[in-house]
């Protein structure tokens, strides 16, 4: 249960080997979350399709210490070969500090345990399911007892290949 929502709402990412801690949200929080999601209709939509830029607005908002996210100014050439300045934001500088599958699920990890410590239902309903998805899991890919299974006395269904011919 622990690998699925971590008790402290924190992650590590692999580019700054640093652990960055959530606060819960509040009400102000949620209000913010479903107007950067495009309304309540759109919020968990943005989690299941990992809308990032979305996401990380939404995870920065909450982090506790954003100093390795502060907005920076850029210098780049755009495609066409135009030299530009530009603001890189906090969220976009999060974003490109996520480099692997595994800073994503802890990232989503994080958030999701700092969602549900906000809510305890939600957080006892989220540990219930896990445990009855856990407990299924473990029934159906295992023996539960100690005495095994009675052998089948099923005769074997016919074959499709042609009986032998008597000589």
């Amino acid at each position: 249960m622990h690998d699925f929502i971590p008790e402290t709402p924190a992650f590590t990412l692999s580019s700054t080997g640093r652990a960055y801690e959530l606060r819960l949200p509040n009400l102000e929080d949620r209000v913010a979350m479903v107007a950067l999601a495009g309304g309540q209709e759109n919020v968990q939509k943005i989690f299941t399709e990992l809308k990032w830029d979305v996401i990380a607005k939404i995870v920065y908002r909450l982090m506790v210490d954003k100093s390795d996210f502060v907005a920076v100014q850029e210098t780049s050439i755009n495609d066409e070969g135009v030299k530009a300045t530009r603001t890189v934001t906090g969220p976009m500088l999060l974003m490109r500090a996520i480099v692997s599958n595994e800073d994503s699920m802890k990232v989503l990890g994080a958030f999701t345990s700092a969602i549900t410590a906000s809510e305890p239902a939600v957080r006892q309903y989220i540990k219930d399911e896990v445990k009855k998805n856990l407990l299924s899991l473990s029934l159906s890919t295992g023996q539960n007892s100690s005495t095994s299974s009675q052998v089948s006395t099923d005769t074997p269904q016919p074959s499709s290949e042609p009986l032998p011919t008597a000589s």
